[in-house]
């Protein structure tokens, strides 16, 4: 495995993005194509951590050298939950951070997430080296009218921060079940953000066409969503 902690980077480090599927293998490859097409090893540094839970690799998918797998399966406490973002707090806390410099960029990545422009990344650095933002992520078109000022809320599809800022303001996902308005560990994520007072950059849908409200959105002409991917091959 590369280490990347001691290698010369850009004021931001290393990018490393943290992905998870479950329930189908559908996403592996094509995840894989976009993110190699769009992501330019050299000019923005990265790494790729694929968790996998409940499914087996696809025979013919071949990791690149950059990535590395996460078997939830054999690694992954059988006595904790299974729930998705409980696995990616997991993930991050004890396979990825002890990877991690301060100024490294943290990317959690759902399955069926990817981006579809090169600018993506750099766009994402540029905002964290110009202190333009603390946190990075997707305004996906609103699911539930009850969500008042959670309706922006930050989601596990896709969000971006730095170590030291996730760290240094105890980020995490997470649901206060003594709050009524929380439903989503978005809710629990963005209460911290404000708490801190950090400063949010957020991405709207630039779809030129909707074929639905929330499913195969594409935000800032950048990043692609197809949403409810692990829940069903679409």
């Amino acid at each position: 495995m590369i280490d990347y902690r001691h290698s010369r980077q850009s004021q931001t480090g290393v990018t490393h993005i943290l992905t998870h599927h479950f329930t189908t293998p559908a996403w592996f490859e094509i995840q894989k194509r976009h993110i190699l097409k769009y992501t330019n090893q050299e000019k923005t540094p990265y790494k790729v951590w694929v968790g996998k839970y409940n499914l087996e690799l696809p025979e013919d998918f071949e990791l690149p050298e950059h990535w590395e797998l996460i078997d939830l399966d054999i690694l992954y406490p059988k006595e904790d939950k299974n729930e998705h973002y409980l696995q990616m707090e997991w993930m991050y806390r004890n396979c990825v951070r002890k990877h991690m410099r301060d100024n490294d960029i943290i990317i959690f990545m759902d399955s069926d997430a990817f981006p579809c422009n090169s600018s993506w990344l750099p766009l994402i650095c540029y905002g964290f080296n110009s202190k333009k933002c603390d946190v990075f992520y997707l305004h996906e078109a609103p699911r539930n009218p009850e969500y008042g000022k959670y309706d922006a809320h930050p989601d596990l599809f896709f969000f971006a921060s730095t170590r030291k800022i996730w760290e240094g303001n105890n980020l995490e996902w997470f649901i206060d079940h003594t709050n009524r308005e929380h439903s989503n560990p978005g809710h629990g994520l963005y209460d911290k953000i404000v708490e801190s007072d950090l400063m949010v950059t957020s991405m709207i849908r630039t779809n030129v066409f909707n074929a639905h409200n929330a499913m195969f959105g594409v935000y800032g002409n950048m990043i692609y969503h197809q949403t409810c991917g692990s829940r069903a091959i679409i």
